[in-house]
């Protein structure tokens, strides 16, 4: 849980600045602002709750696509927030997935898709289809005992795994403490560190 704490609102009129960034791609989708009842509405709702500027003038993006909160983060002043979300549409108003990328780029496409399913924390079909490819990729190279093509490939599907759980809603950690309870696999330890290698 995001402690509100650690935000500044005392630098720039009561608001601080808010990147709200895409957590699956990376992806900068907008950047709005945001005062100590935003925040604390976008903690007890987890969607993002900020004011965006429309025709000159900084509005509350309340009635736009709904942007699922998967984690914040704010900067060494406290007077910034990273916004990781899982967007259910467009973030600029002109109807681009991105204030700051264009229709063409690839990404783009990806994301346009995604919000053309309709379905809230839908995974885009794209993106299933590669992690698809990147598991074919992983055990054929596997198989053929190529250990340095099958690391690179390995660490792809898990890139990209992780990028799809994150559009459904889960989060690294989660991983991480299913892992915990799971036995070593057969011929090497999980943390190779804690057998004195």
């Amino acid at each position: 849980m995001f402690d509100l704490s650690q935000l500044n609102f005392s630098q720039d009129d009561g608001v601080v600045s808010v990147v709200a960034q895409d957590a699956a791609s990376g992806l900068v989708l907008m950047v709005g602002r945001a005062d100590r009842e935003s925040i604390a509405h976008t903690l007890a709702t987890g969607d993002l709750h900020c004011h965006v500027r429309l025709d000159g003038r900084w509005r509350s993006n309340a009635g736009g696509p709904r942007h699922r909160i998967v984690s914040l983060a704010c900067d060494c002043d406290g007077d910034a927030l990273l916004a990781r979300v899982v967007p259910a549409g467009p973030a600029c108003h002109t109807g681009a997935p991105s204030c700051f990328s264009h229709p063409e780029d690839d990404e783009n496409v990806a994301l346009t898709e995604r919000a053309s399913i309709g379905t809230e924390g839908a995974v885009p079909r794209r993106r299933l289809r590669e992690l698809g490819d990147d598991a074919v990729d992983a055990i054929t190279d596997s198989a053929r005992r190529d250990v340095t093509i099958a690391t690179t490939e390995v660490a792809e599907l898990v890139y990209r795994a992780l990028g799809a759980l994150c559009e459904a809603g889960g989060s690294l950690s989660d991983v991480q403490r299913l892992l915990g309870q799971r036995p070593a696999p057969i011929g090497r330890p999980m943390n190779p560190q804690a057998h004195g290698r």
